[in-house]
């Protein structure tokens, strides 16, 4: 999972493959969009007979130079890492660099990161619906508890070897990307953030949902739904682009499903899903069916049985006429 420290990344950041930050030791950086460098490390407190790898989140020191952000970042990580889910990476520790910038300890798990996979092209649609499923599940369960991620991207999304969805990134701080801009100089990518935070609101969980439909038009396009180098340019193509559905670009998409992610892509958040929960209602809990215009697997069989069980009973009916008749 990554590939080793570039020279430019070593330049800009400091840290070298084989640096220790407090007990980690850098082992290669982890391909991230934002906030800040992910890196794979190796926790050296543990029992030297065996090893754990954690995922570093560094957060760009800009961020960090308030006191109250930082506190703020802080307090947002320790909430977040009490979420218990299975699709919610853990939090193993929260510390600062000596530099002063904060930096999260995450579980790393054996996998691929979205982003590393839709570097082959699509995904299957099977794997996209699996993949949106776990992603709908774990995030209904944060905001139920007042968390929104805010961040989301395929870079913090690892599909294990085993097909399990883990979401990094939790707890981190929520501010608009106007602010993002104004502090860091422009270097945030507004990518994946909703219209609301490209005007500079702070998300809430619609936003979440906004990226949530992003990346699964991503998965099973291959391509960005909105284009532009810079947030102007976004929201320009946000409001002004005639969104083709994932099913016109794809035969094989189910009709339901592009059409669920595209409610998802609303540049107005009162008409997208108004929670995962309902999210996960409209992805339903039985297969898609391809081209089958979105209609579950189960609704398919309970259809043909329906089917077959009327036309035994006309057969039986008509057999009991005929046989009192005489």
């Amino acid at each position: 999972m990554g590939a080793p420290l570039t020279k430019s990344v070593q330049e800009r950041t400091g840290l070298l493959s084989g640096q220790t930050l407090h007990h980690y030791r850098i082992l290669s950086r982890i391909e991230s969009d934002e906030p800040g460098e992910l890196y794979r490390a190796e926790d050296l407190a543990e029992d030297l007979r065996r090893t754990r790898t954690v995922a570093l989140r560094v957060l760009p020191e800009a961020l960090m130079r308030a006191g109250e952000t930082r506190e703020r970042t802080i307090q947002g990580v320790r909430a977040a890492s009490s979420l218990d889910h299975p699709n919610i990476c853990a939090v193993a520790d929260i510390a600062d660099t000596d530099d002063g910038r904060v930096f999260v300890a995450m579980v790393c798990y054996n996998g691929e990161t979205v982003r590393e996979k839709l570097h082959r092209g699509p995904l299957t649609v099977e794997m996209s619906i699996a993949i949106a499923r776990q992603m709908a599940e774990g995030l209904a369960m944060a905001h139920d508890h007042a968390i929104i991620h805010g961040h989301l991207n395929p870079s913090s999304i690892m599909v294990t070897g085993d097909g399990v969805v883990k979401m990094l990134d939790f707890g981190l701080p929520q501010q608009s990307i106007v602010r993002d801009e104004g502090r860091m100089g422009g270097e945030t990518i507004p990518e994946y953030r909703a219209p609301e935070q490209l005007h500079g609101d702070l998300p809430d969980q619609r936003s979440d949902i906004w990226t949530f439909g992003v990346i699964l038009y991503e998965m099973l396009t291959g391509i960005m739904p909105f284009r532009g180098r810079d947030r102007s340019g976004r929201m320009a193509t946000v409001v002004a682009e005639d969104l083709a559905e994932p099913a016109a670009l794809r035969a094989e998409v189910p009709g339901s499903l592009s059409h669920l992610c595209r409610r998802c892509l609303n540049s107005d958040p009162h008409l997208r899903p108004q929670s995962m929960s309902e999210v996960q209602s409209l992805l339903g809990h039985w297969p898609f069916e391809v081209n089958t215009g979105g209609q579950s697997f189960w609704n398919r069989v309970r259809g043909r049985y329906i089917a077959v069980g009327v036309g035994l009973l006309i057969v039986l009916t008509a057999l009991l006429v005929l046989l009192f008749s005489r």
